[in-house]
């Protein structure tokens, strides 16, 4: 403790590194719009699937008077 008494009582301003301009290689964030992509081709499957069964039924006379 006494051998850090110097340095922590030593009143100085503090010096932030220096700014490098570093360069990052990271790829932009996509899972957003691939989620709504996939959610909207759910969704219109969905759609026709429903229509086409619809269709179907209607059909072979087991909807409608």
């Amino acid at each position: 403790m006494d051998e850090m008494r110097p340095q922590v009582t030593r009143s100085a301003n503090w010096v932030g590194p220096r700014e490098l301009g570093v360069n990052t290689n990271i790829e932009p964030l996509l899972g957003r719009a691939m989620l709504g992509r996939v959610l909207g081709v759910l969704g219109g499957l969905s759609l026709v699937s429903f229509l086409v069964l619809l269709i179907v039924l209607t059909a072979l006379g087991y909807l409608g008077s």
